[in-house]
Formats: structure tokens, sequence, C-alpha cells
């Protein structure tokens, strides 16, 4: 703060450096070696602009973290500013990227059967005793991408997944007969009755291609207990 001022009272008021320094009990090395730290902040500033700028033009969706990593990465971490004043620095020349928009995946509002919830105080005993499905969206370059899951609840594993840039329920099917063929394969044996699927309700798992897909393998009715298991 003092250097400012300082340089303020030499460039406006004409006073000499010297003088300029005594006022704030400073020697003129300390007012030299100041300006020369804030001319190559200046100068690092002005490289890490040019350097966010081209990267931006080959990928505009690139985010202020992943920027803020690259910068250090190129240049090393004592030439590169911390995290925070690097936002700072981008939003003073309106180089943050705004916030993206709040992206829902599930559409509980269907005409669709809704099944009840069998997992609250279940214990799991060992794999394909219950799987979870569920659809995340990951932001990318190109846009936003959908990704459908399932996932065995006792080992934790992802037994299921497509990436796509659609919600159809087609994509979880896919997912869902991508675990179909893995537990097949694993265990053995094509029925696997009395494994309990569930989901957040959507309506790409109470759709009626997505319940068929769920028939044939489990070879119960529509309603046996053992498929309802929704939240």
């Amino acid at each position: 703060m003092w250097g400012q001022v300082a340089t303020s009272l030499v460039k406006q008021d004409n006073l000499s450096v010297t003088l300029a320094c005594k006022l704030f009990d400073h020697h003129r090395q300390s007012f030299y070696q100041l300006k020369s730290d804030i001319e190559k902040d200046i100068a690092n500033e002005r490289r890490v602009l040019e350097s966010v700028c081209e990267i931006r033009a080959e990928d505009p969706g690139i985010g202020a973290y992943k920027l803020w990593l690259m910068m250090r990465n190129i240049y090393g971490y004592e030439a590169v500013m911390g995290r925070d004043r690097f936002y700072v620095l981008l939003r003073r020349h309106k180089l943050m990227l705004p916030p993206p928009k709040v992206r829902h995946t599930t559409n509980s509002n269907h005409r669709y059967h809704k099944w009840k919830n069998l997992i609250k105080g279940i214990s799991l005993n060992s794999a394909n005793e219950l799987w979870v499905a569920d659809i995340t969206y990951i932001w990318t370059a190109q846009g936003v991408c959908y990704l459908h899951l399932i996932t065995d609840a006792y080992s934790h594993k992802i037994i299921g997944w497509v990436l796509t840039d659609t919600l159809k329920a087609a994509m979880s099917i896919e997912a869902l007969q991508q675990a179909i063929d893995q537990a097949v394969q694993s265990t053995g044996n094509s029925c696997l009755k009395g494994l309990i699927h569930h989901s957040d309700r959507g309506v790409q798992y109470c759709c009626d291609a997505y319940v068929e897909v769920l028939k044939i393998v489990w070879y119960i009715h529509l309603y046996d207990r053992r498929l309802q298991a929704h939240r």
C-alpha cells in the first residue's frame, strides 16, 4: 500500500523518491524493489492472460480451475499466482465462464407405475442382490453429456454404463443390458430372480420398455414385490 501512495506522490506531486520513501520510513532501495516486483507481476499477468486466451480459443469450455493447473504446469508453481488471485484476474478480464445451468435428469411426473421402495434397512451379503440405476450429467467442451449407470450396491462396482447426449430410455436400457450380460457371465445363470433393482422412479426406469427387460430376465410377474424396488 505504501508503495502505491509513494509512487503517486512521485508521479503526481513531483516529490523525490527519497522524500516520498522517508514519509513511510522506507529506503529508496525498497521503493525500487517494490516497483520491480510490480512490473514483474504485471508482465506475468499479461503472459498468463495470453496463454489463457490461446487455450480458450482451442477449448472454449475449459474451466478456471483446470486453466490454473495448466498455467502452473507451463510456467511453474512459483511463477503463477495462487488460485483465488488467478480467479480474480480472469474475472477482471471477463474470462470466467458462467455457472452451468442446473440439469435435471429425473422426471418423475409420468403416467407409468411407480414401484415401492424395498431397500430401507436392507442388509447385503453378496453381489447381484441390489442394483442401483442412475443418470448423472457431465460437462464437456462440447456441452453436457449424460452418463447412464447401473451400480452393484454390494461391491460398489459400475456394471453397466452408457455415455451419451440424450436422456432417452433406450440408453438406460443399454446400460441395464450390459449389467445383465456381465452378471449372467459371472454367475453362469441366466435367471437373476431375487435381485432387487432400485432407481429414482424416473420415466426411463418406469417405462414399459425398461420394465419388460426386467421381467424377461427376472422371470417374474410385473407386480412381484422383488421388482418393486424404487425410492
